[in-house]
């Protein structure tokens, strides 16, 4: 978007969202309800499995979370949690 007007119209469409450290932000398998884009702090990727290691990785500030089971309307592949506090 490099128009400031698109980015307005954009952010016209989006609500702040606060997430507590730990907090669980959804759920591997869960449906795709909507996305999240991280201003502060940092979101870990997980596989909920027990036998390995889960991690995938980690968003920070100016990333996307979530955009994709909206774009190919699959349940959620891997569950969100909040590492630290986050902003979105």
């Amino acid at each position: 978007m490099s128009e400031p007007s698109d980015l307005r119209l954009l952010t016209e469409h989006m609500d702040e969202v606060r997430f507590a450290a730990e907090c669980c932000i959804f759920r591997e398998g869960s449906a795709g309800n909507g996305c999240y884009f991280i201003e502060e702090g940092e979101v870990r990727l997980e596989l909920d499995r027990l036998d390995t290691d889960s991690v995938l990785g980690f968003l920070g500030p100016n990333s996307f979370l979530g955009e994709v089971s909206l774009l190919d309307d699959q349940p959620r592949s891997a569950s969100a949690y909040a590492h630290t506090d986050v902003r979105a």
